[in-house]
Formats: C-alpha cells, sequence, structure tokens
C-alpha cells in the first residue's frame, strides 16, 4: 500500500478515487494537502447531476450572465466544469481555485456538496 486510500468508490460512471487525504487528518499535517485540494476539485465537477446546478456553477465561477445557450447534456456540462476548474487551478493555484469553488457553492446554497468534500478529502470549510 502506498498510503492511498479510497475517497471515491467507483461506479460504472466513474473510476475510483484514491488519495492521500484521510478526513481526521488536517491539511496543514500532511504533505499532500495539494492533492487533496485537486482531488476536490475534481470530485465537485463531477459530483452535480443536474444540468441547470452545472450551468449555474459554471455561469457563477467564469462570471458570465445567463444567455440561450445549446442545451448539452449533463456530460457535457461535466466534462465543461472539469476543464474550467483545471484552468483555474493552473491559472491561480490548486488551494485558490477551491476557495472559488467553494464561494460559489455556498452562493448557491450547495453545503450538501461541501460537507461531502470536507468528509472525504479534508479541505477547509
Amino acid at each position: 500500500m502506498q498510503g492511498l486510500r479510497v475517497n471515491v468508490p467507483g461506479t460504472r460512471f466513474h473510476d475510483t478515487l484514491c488519495t492521500s487525504c484521510t478526513a481526521g487528518k488536517g491539511l496543514e499535517e500532511g504533505s499532500g494537502a495539494g492533492d487533496c485540494y485537486e482531488a476536490a476539485l475534481d470530485f465537485v465537477a463531477f459530483q452535480l447531476k443536474s444540468p441547470r446546478r452545472l450551468r449555474r456553477l459554471y455561469r457563477k465561477l467564469t462570471q458570465t450572465p445567463p444567455r440561450s445557450e445549446k442545451k448539452k447534456a449533463t456530460e457535457e456540462l461535466q466534462v465543461d466544469l472539469h476543464t474550467y476548474l483545471l484552468q483555474l487551478k493552473n491559472l491561480h493555484g490548486k488551494e485558490r481555485a477551491w476557495e472559488m469553488v467553494q464561494e460559489a457553492l455556498e452562493k448557491m446554497k450547495l453545503v450538501h456538496i461541501l460537507q461531502s468534500v470536507q468528509r472525504r478529502f479534508s479541505v477547509g470549510l
């Protein structure tokens, strides 16, 4: 074992996600803190199943106004959101990107997603 644990069990829709993040250990205690933020960003992108919520989160993060856009399948919206989160991470760093996502989820009143991330990855709320 390489010090990894299963944070998100795999399903027929996504692979198992294993990291060194543990719910009982704070981020400052381990050197894998960056992995925890990265895993949390990946998790959020594929956690939302509602196309409406996915579009709202994407618009809130990109700060674009609602407009008549082509309707996309949930899977396409998830990939678009994940791609944008990767861009945020590369531009601002993992921790700042997570802070931005956290703020957007709080504004959208999706606290249950934040709680799930906290439980699985030990990133601060």
